[in-house]
């Protein structure tokens, strides 16, 4: 064959793949082949199914109560096999509906596709004392970042309420305020000075003794109520500080009377240390 043919049958074959060709470019890939988009879709969907959720770090939260809350439980309730894709499911939004729960402090969504998991990483808040209530008024479970947990009335976990037995009191917050009152600001701003000045004895070391009860006093300040008066010193102590810079020398105040009394084998009513540089003991009669 010359090379005038050759080059014939090259032009004839170009023309004709030239026509057949927007003719199938026109046709929708599943007209073609109508199974295999179908068949390649399921095959994915089976690969990414949600298989296990991993709840990390709850203590007193509970996994139903997490899945609840997160959305999640169309997978558990859906185990039999009709789970959704894990691509369904946002951590993002995961994350802002956990947050939401008072228990929970912050929280952590880990996803692995190999096999398709979501871990959920909780760090939840840590009881610190209960805001003693009124009649009208419940008490409150309050955790360390000062946020109220749950109304004691509203508890039923034998484990959680064993550990508010106990926890210390506080006391105070509603003195002054009608049987009507709820969470005014009065209260509210009383609240949060009793948790900020809590707060800093605890990161500054504290008293070496374990407290009953708090109380706020109308006149300022707060009364620390020992669990054991022969270990403080006394039955009762008054501590007032402005300034978290205060404490330290307060603090010091108190170890230097305490000592003293120590030595003596003294307990007394009440020691008084809001006044500046001195420190009050008080003995009733």
């Amino acid at each position: 064959m010359n090379s005038e043919s050759k080059i014939g049958i090259f032009i004839c074959l170009f023309a004709l793949a030239i026509f057949v060709a927007p003719a199938r470019a026109d046709i929708p890939a599943n007209i073609v082949n109508p199974q295999k988009t179908t068949k390649e879709t399921s095959i994915l969907d089976k690969l990414h199914k949600l298989q296990d959720i991993d709840i990390n770090g709850i203590r007193y939260l509970s996994d139903r109560s997490l899945i609840k809350a997160s959305g999640l439980n169309s997978f558990s309730e859906s185990q039999s096999g009709d789970a959704s894709s894990i691509f369904s499911f946002s951590s993002s939004k995961i994350e802002e509906s956990l947050i939401k729960l008072a228990w929970v402090r912050k929280v952590e969504i880990e996803k692995s596709f190999f096999p398709p998991k979501i871990s959920i990483n909780i760090e939840e808040e840590i009881p610190w004392f209960v805001l003693e209530g009124t009649k009208n008024n419940p008490s409150w479970l309050v955790g360390r970042s000062g946020t109220l947990l749950k109304p004691l009335n509203h508890i039923k976990e034998s484990g959680i309420q064993y550990l508010v037995s106990s926890l210390p009191r506080l006391y105070g917050i509603w003195d002054g305020q009608t049987s009507s009152s709820r969470f005014s600001s009065a209260i509210f701003s009383k609240f949060r000075y009793a948790t900020k000045s809590l707060r800093a004895l605890e990161d500054r070391g504290g008293f070496p003794f374990s407290v009953s009860r708090f109380r706020i006093l109308e006149e300022g300040g707060i009364e620390i109520e020992p669990e054991s008066s022969k270990s403080a010193r006394a039955k009762k102590l008054s501590i007032a500080f402005d300034n978290v810079d205060h404490l330290p020398d307060l603090l010091k105040r108190y170890a230097l009377v305490r000592k003293d009394l120590l030595g003596r084998d003294v307990v007394v009513d009440k020691l008084d240390l809001r006044f500046k540089g001195r420190v009050v003991a008080v003995s009733e009669m």
